[in-house]
């Protein structure tokens, strides 16, 4: 699995962007994308956007 972590609000805008990057790092290293991406937000609800984790997750496979 691929991840790439982030702070803020766990909304469209934020997953679609970090989805984005973490993508286009997949591809860029030699990897393929094996299933659909997931988010995930540590954090209650109540918790500052500056401190809050949130992860998209990429199954993966590296391509010899």
């Amino acid at each position: 699995v691929a991840a790439i972590t982030f702070s803020g609000l766990l909304n469209e805008k934020n997953i679609d962007k970090h989805k984005d990057i973490l993508t286009k790092w997949i591809e860029t290293n030699g990897y393929t994308q094996t299933g659909p991406y997931k988010a995930a937000g540590y954090n209650a609800p109540f918790t500052l956007p500056a401190l809050r984790r949130n992860e998209i997750l990429i199954p993966i496979k590296y391509d010899e």
